[in-house]
């Protein structure tokens, strides 16, 4: 029983780590996507959707790798368009584009969690400058490599290639290239808005060779400033931080029905998550962890036997940001986890049966104070 304690232990000090740092979600049930392979699946509906598009709209199959190693596989539509349940595969995830068209590149995408994951020749493109030319063996290999991709870096390589293309991005895209984020900003493959930048620009990355080209429509080469000032650049911010800004933090769980510790915590504005995709990291490291399906050794002890299965029956979260960063902006939201645990546990005495359910949640607030 100590294994199913461990488990019990372990998500009740969950909120205490999760309001420290990527989180969010959608509720929508996807069109065909179809398992290859992922253990300790659950019922539990958490989307990936987004737009496939090189200007026009890119049918194609998407394979999303989670931190495990399984795959997800689904197709885009005639629009671009396409939507995964990820249910229970814990990210972050690399995501594999193979368009129907030969003509067309493959190209690849990146999400730390459910929400919006587009893939265009710039998510491509910012993969490669963040994250060098391995993009395939990443993808071959994910479960090496999830662990040390940071989204953050990410963002530094988008905040340098939006100043490249500010005044595009704004004339053409009508989008604030100091804080647009073309992986999670939702756009339609109808030559407007965003689109409308991918039919005039587009960017070919050469894995093999470890180089990259960036055209306009003119056919024009263009060199990219790789050391232009991002200074203010935000990129996904729903309002700009301020480093000597103080919050203050209060957070408060239930356990069962039952009211817990709540706390309040002065931390400075640094650490406030401007965007949502800075909640939750430690989430999915501590999913991992649970031996779903068949534990053989339960106890470290050659003499204990067990089979026991975990399976999620609950998980939301929610983000909100009321301000804009200014005194008394408000950033909130609560994460909320259900899970069963049943089989059985032999330590020598005869088969004991493990049956045991947990849910709880916790909500949590930043509001500056200064």
């Amino acid at each position: 029983m100590k294994f199913v304690r461990a488990l019990i232990v372990m998500f009740v000090a969950l909120p205490l780590i999760a309001c420290g740092s990527g989180g969010g979600g959608e509720d929508v049930n996807p069109p065909g996507a179809q398992d290859t392979g992922s253990s300790g699946i659950t019922g539990v509906t958490r989307n990936l959707t987004g737009t496939v598009a090189v200007g026009a709209p890119v049918p194609a199959v998407i394979k999303i790798v989670d931190r495990r190693g399984d795959t997800l596989v689904a197709e885009s539509n005639a629009n671009g368009k396409y939507s995964a349940n990820l249910e229970g595969r814990p990210g972050p995830y690399l995501i594999r584009i193979e368009p129907h068209d030969s003509s067309i590149p493959v190209m690849y995408s990146f999400a730390t969690s459910s929400g919006v994951a587009n893939a265009t020749p710039f998510t491509t493109l910012a993969l490669f400058l963040a994250f060098g030319s391995g993009l395939e063996a990443a993808f071959n290999d994910w479960v090496t490599h999830a662990g040390n991709w940071d989204r953050k870096d990410l963002e530094q390589v988008l905040a340098m290639i939006n100043a490249n293309f500010s005044n595009e991005l704004g004339a053409i895209a009508g989008v604030d290239a100091t804080r647009f984020d073309c992986f999670t900003s939702p756009f339609d493959a109808d030559r407007t808005g965003f689109d409308a930048f991918l039919d005039e620009f587009t960017a070919v990355v050469d894995l093999s060779a470890g180089s990259y080209v960036i055209h306009n429509s003119a056919g024009v080469l263009l060199n990219l400033n790789e050391s232009i000032d991002t200074t203010g650049y935000y990129i996904g911010a729903l309002f700009v931080p301020v480093d000597t800004a103080i919050w203050e933090l209060t957070w408060s769980q239930t356990v069962n029905g039952a009211a817990s510790v709540s706390s309040v915590l002065l931390p400075v504005g640094a650490d406030i998550p401007w965007r949502y995709e800075h909640l939750f990291g430690d989430f999915w490291p501590l999913y991992d962890l649970l031996l779903e399906g068949e534990v053989e050794n339960c106890e470290d002890d050659v003499n204990v036997q067990c089979d026991i299965r975990l399976v999620v029956t609950q998980f939301d979260t929610t983000f909100n940001v009321i301000g804009a960063g200014e005194v008394g902006t408000l950033v909130n939201g609560t994460i909320s986890f259900g899970w069963r645990v049943r089989g059985w546990v032999d330590a020598g005495f005869g088969r004991s049966v493990v049956d045991e359910s947990s849910e709880w949640s916790t909500g949590w607030s930043w509001r500056r104070v200064n």
